[in-house]
């Protein structure tokens, strides 16, 4: 799934593999368009299921073999994502 507004673009997956084969796809149309992505403004947000008993690690995604960092907090459009999938961090972003 790829969500799009003007120049920024969010890519969803449930599983690292399509992930990365989302985000190749979309890297090498971009090539075709004559366009490149940025991967210093390019960034992971991985959100594992909530109550997992077992810890699961972060995954391991790269454009041109450069592996892309994964964070807890991404800005999207205005709203505050976490990486706990919980509303309580956009409400104090919000409220600050």
């Amino acid at each position: 799934m790829e969500l799009q507004y003007a120049d920024d673009n969010a890519l969803v997956a449930l599983w690292e593999e399509d992930l990365q084969g989302i985000l190749s796809a979309f890297e090498e149309a971009s090539k075709q368009l004559g366009l490149a992505i940025n991967i210093k403004k390019t960034q992971i947000l991985h959100q594992p299921p909530p109550n997992s008993s077992t810890p699961v690690l972060p995954p391991n995604i790269s454009i041109d073999n450069i592996r892309l960092e994964n964070v807890d907090y991404f800005p999207y459009l205005g709203s505050l994502l976490s990486s706990k999938a919980v509303i309580d961090d956009e409400i104090h972003h919000r409220l600050s």
